[in-house]
């Protein structure tokens, strides 16, 4: 009955706090916002002092009668209050003279909420009061000084003056932090570290000091503590590096100093008079074996950590460094290993000592780790020149390892080299086809492999590379069946872009071709259009000069130079037989063609010819004339055969059709003008051998201006 009595006081209490709180937020917007009291109100009080629930709360804290439980909730309570901006002052003075209360009858658990209390309220503001931080600091401090049976008091004094702004922080606060390091206690020493961070201004110059304190075990937390500040320790490296570089200083001590200084990274620079002698101090720490492992393992990650800092304008000794950190592969420590390969990936080493120590650490270490950091370096060097090719060949058999994860940091690095890692793209595409999807490494594996794939895509279209085109299409089709559609998309818009690239290079180069040869083309543009001109205008002409030029140009190249017609590359015989050529030289012939034709004895009996009905392809005609051929002569060769009984007319109406073939308007069976011979039996009897035919029309076809042994073109003539 009476643990229920003291569950509802404490749910009620509860409550009151609660709302009271929410009132006190609201002022303190409302004061944030510019609101203030009139002037009439100048003595403003703080709301949970007017409505009465200040208070109880305050009795609560210090009565001592009440329960441990009741006194530190009445002390979170308060810190709730005290973000108000009217009751900081108030809550504040009460916190602390809770705090300060070392009385017998005092209880470290109230204690150490009330120490709590004051950091949430410091937290919480970010101007607190000046008379709120002239009333806690020293009396945290006391705190931190005062032997207490309860650490937790002590921690929470120490995490309360971390809360404070840095500006607030002075000598006598860093001091007592410091000194509450030394701390055996966890939370203690933990809570002061941490604040400590916080205070780089005024703690570095402080932690210096205590770098030379004899305890080994409280040097290390220290440089412990400057590490963790990074940047803000620049100004100590000059004492971490004597630290380092002193042989008499405890193992521990010196690899923490060594870590330190990697810590605070390249802003170590700004440190120091020479950075140079910082790099020095590293690199033989590194190389010297007889120091611990721990100690030349953080040397290796602290030169990694000054990144291109090492090979700036101050430094020059990008050799030595690499080559300490190349001897650092083949340690026997897996810790430098790991530590040196990682760094040679940091510092933008000669790619032609850096790359083949890392691909042969690839291929031949045991520890994974080292296999990891080794194939992340090769891709982070940089530019790796003539050592490309060796470090795209073992990035792409590391993408066979047991490990996901030191596959998925090959794929990452090939992915960084870019376009010339485009003989990686079908191992990288396997890995994404045929790595399983049970765990997320083999996951996060098939996901790299995929981003390398397509940042090399990326990087080749940037370049221009259209002969990667093929392998980027079959990359893209296994992306694309293992699944992932997101990155074969991505693959197949670079393969466009190169295609629409590798179009326009060709119209580049063609352009630029023509530009550099301007001269010679212009000459040959304008012989070509005088050939066309000669054409269009000039046929016969054209004829003519051809057949003046066969004598000297009858000739065929060698065939190591094509075996062209020597005509052919004059463009003379390329015009010779052209249509309009052949017509303007049989109108120019016609008439005498006729006059021939008419001549022939078998001609002139039948000069009369009757028209008789005829069969065309077993249709009746009746009145035949060279209407009804028409058809036949559009095409470019036509043989129509002629048949009937004796004395029916045959040869007379090849006649008419001969006449037909040379004659204008109507009768016309084609739209260019032709030639009609008529071949008989004694045309033939006084020609042998096998092109009797031809010599045959040859013989009738003589005239003036064409030469009885020239070869006889198949245009000229039909087969009846």
């Amino acid at each position: 009955m009476f643990q229920q009595k003291i569950q509802t006081k404490l749910w009620a209490a509860r409550l009151i706090v609660l709302l009271t709180c929410a009132m006190c937020l609201c002022i303190g917007a409302l004061y944030a916002r510019g609101w203030a009291p009139d002037a009439g109100a100048a003595a403003a009080e703080c709301p949970a002092v007017a409505d009465g629930s200040l208070d109880p709360l305050v009795h609560n804290l210090q009565d001592k009668s009440k329960s441990v439980q009741l006194r530190r909730d009445a002390a979170g309570s308060l810190a709730l209050l005290g973000q108000a901006p009217l009751c900081t002052d108030r809550v504040i003075s009460v916190l602390i003279k809770s705090l300060a209360d070392s009385s017998s009858t005092s209880v470290g658990a109230v204690r150490a909420a009330a120490s709590r209390a004051v950091g949430v309220v410091f937290q919480s503001l970010k101007e607190p009061p000046e008379a709120a931080t002239q009333v806690a600091v020293p009396a945290l401090v006391r705190a931190l000084a005062r032997p207490e049976p309860d650490p937790m008091v002590r921690a929470n004094a120490a995490w309360a003056l971390g809360q404070l702004p840095e500006r607030s922080s002075t000598k006598a606060t860093v001091v007592a932090l410091i000194n509450t390091v030394k701390e055996t206690h966890v939370n203690v020493g933990e809570a002061a570290s941490l604040s400590l961070i916080g205070m780089s201004k005024m703690a570095v110059p402080e932690l210096q000091s205590a770098l030379k304190d004899p305890d080994a075990n409280f040097r290390w937390k220290v440089a412990w503590i400057l590490g963790q500040m990074g940047e803000q320790a620049k100004d100590a490296v000059t004492t971490l590096a004597t630290v380092l570089n002193n042989t008499q200083e405890d193992p521990n001590v010196r690899g923490a100093a060594a870590w330190a200084i990697g810590s605070i990274g390249r802003a170590a620079s700004q440190g120091l008079p020479s950075f140079r002698n910082m790099v020095i101090s590293l690199t033989e720490v590194l190389r010297n074996s007889n120091n611990d492992a721990n100690i030349r393992s953080n040397a290796a990650w602290a030169l990694g950590r000054m990144g291109p800092e090492v090979k700036g304008q101050n430094t020059r000794f990008p050799a030595v460094v690499t080559a300490a950190l190349e001897a650092g592969l083949a340690d026997s420590d897996s810790d430098i290993r790991r530590n040196a390969a990682w760094a040679l990936g940091q510092i933008n080493p000669d790619p032609q000592v850096a790359v083949p120590a890392l691909t042969s650490t690839l291929r031949h270490e045991a520890d994974r780790r080292v296999r990891l950091e080794s194939g992340a370096a090769l891709g982070q060097i940089g530019v790796l020149g003539s050592r490309t090719n060796e470090a795209v060949n073992a990035l792409s058999s590391t993408l066979n390892d047991q490990f996901p994860i030191v596959r998925a940091s090959a794929a990452v690095s090939l992915g960084q080299l870019g376009a010339e890692a485009q003989e990686a793209l079908s191992p990288l595409a396997t890995i994404v086809s045929k790595s399983a999807k049970a765990s997320d490494e083999e996951r996060y594996a098939r996901f790299t492999a995929a981003e390398a794939v397509v940042k090399i895509a990326f990087a080749l279209d940037m370049a221009g590379r259209t002969e990667a085109i093929d392998r980027l299409k079959e990359a893209a089709d296994e992306i694309e069946l293992a699944g992932d559609h997101e990155h074969a998309i991505k693959i197949l818009n670079v393969v466009y872009d190169l295609n629409s690239m590798r179009w326009f290079n060709q119209i580049r180069r063609t352009l630029y071709w023509m530009q550099r040869y301007r001269a010679p083309l212009l000459a040959l543009c304008l012989y070509v259009l005088f050939w066309f001109l000669l054409y269009w205008q000039y046929p016969f002409f054209l004829f003519e000069l051809n057949e003046a030029m066969k004598p000297y140009v009858g000739y065929t190249l060698p065939k190591f130079l094509g075996g062209i017609p020597l005509s052919y590359l004059v463009l003379g015989e390329f015009f010779h037989y052209r249509p309009r050529v052949l017509d303007a030289w049989i109108t120019r012939n016609l008439g005498r063609a006729r006059e021939n034709f008419k001549r022939k004895a078998t001609v002139e009996k039948r000069a009369v010819h009757v028209d008789l009905a005829v069969f065309v392809d077993k249709k009746p005609v009746s009145n035949f004339s060279a209407t009804d051929l028409r058809s036949c002569f559009e095409k470019k060769r036509t043989c129509i055969l002629i048949c009937g009984e004796g004395g029916a007319g045959k040869t007379s109406l090849a006649c008419a059709i001969c006449n037909w073939t040379m004659s204008d308007g109507v009768k016309q069976l084609t739209d260019h003008p032709m030639l009609g011979l008529l071949v008989e039996q004694e045309d033939l009897e006084s020609f042998r051998g096998d092109a009797i035919l031809t010599e045959a029309v040859r013989s009738q076809l003589w005239f003036p201006s064409w030469t009885p042994r020239q070869p006889l073109p198949w245009s000229l003539w039909s087969i009846f």
